[in-house]
């Protein structure tokens, strides 16, 4: 390390709805949640490893999942203190440190939703070309996005601004008034409500275990929750 692009993620867990008591995984306990999200972490973590000439950079609070929980399993994974803030000053605050640090191309991924694996990263990185104009995003519900790959630092992207809001919510509006070549990809949909995580259980089921981008951290953790409530098995 150090390699000339860079993967950051996010060691977090969304604030989950719980209005609707009926909802899916809505009852589910904050630790099991956790435990969701951890594994998802991990699983993008041993995704993003695989994607050629690229270090990964993963922002964690200590708090949130001390290093007991959470090792590295690469060289080319580096462990950063998560600053203060709010995710978007986080998010913004991330990225302008990894174009200081001289990486070419930086890819963020603002969902940890397992699916993403070293293909999509890779594919992001690819679009970008030689264009130093261009953004790469994987658009989700809401005018927001799971995945921005960029070239150059772009601080009005998580600058609220009353307008388009505050946060990732609002970032496809602000892509499109930037003077910038866009290349969306295949939608994401965001695992942030208790409807996407029984939504990413039965998408994880219906995949092939044996394929690259299998998401099994995930799919062990759900496994373990179907059994320990008794849970009907996910069909997709």
């Amino acid at each position: 390390m150090k390699n000339q692009n860079a993967v950051l993620l996010f060691a977090r867990t969304p604030e989950i709805p719980r209005s609707a008591a009926d909802a899916p995984f809505a009852a589910l306990p904050w630790d099991d949640l956790d435990a969701i999200f951890h594994a998802a972490l991990g699983d993008i973590v041993n995704r993003a490893v695989e994607v050629p000439d690229a270090d990964v950079l993963v922002y964690r609070d200590e708090r949130y999942l001390p290093g007991s929980r959470f090792s590295r399993p690469h060289d080319s994974v580096r462990i950063i203190d998560m600053p203060p803030g709010d995710f978007s000053a986080v998010a913004g605050l991330a990225i302008e440190h990894a174009f200081l640090e001289y990486y070419h191309r930086v890819v963020v991924v603002l969902d940890n939703n397992p699916l993403i694996g070293a293909e999509m990263i890779s594919r992001a990185i690819d679009l970008l070309g030689t264009d130093d104009d261009a953004v790469v995003v994987a658009p989700a519900p809401g005018g927001r996005a799971g995945l921005l790959a960029l070239k150059a630092n772009h601080p009005s992207l998580f600058r609220g601004d009353g307008h388009h809001g505050v946060g990732t919510g609002g970032i496809l509006a602000k892509l499109c008034e930037l003077d910038v070549h866009l290349y969306p990809t295949d939608p994401l949909f965001l695992v942030e409500s208790p409807e996407a995580i029984d939504l990413l259980r039965r998408r994880i089921s219906a995949m092939e275990p044996s394929g690259p981008d299998y998401p099994r951290l995930t799919s062990a953790v759900f496994r373990s929750l179907e059994k320990k409530y008794r849970l009907k098995k996910a069909e997709a």
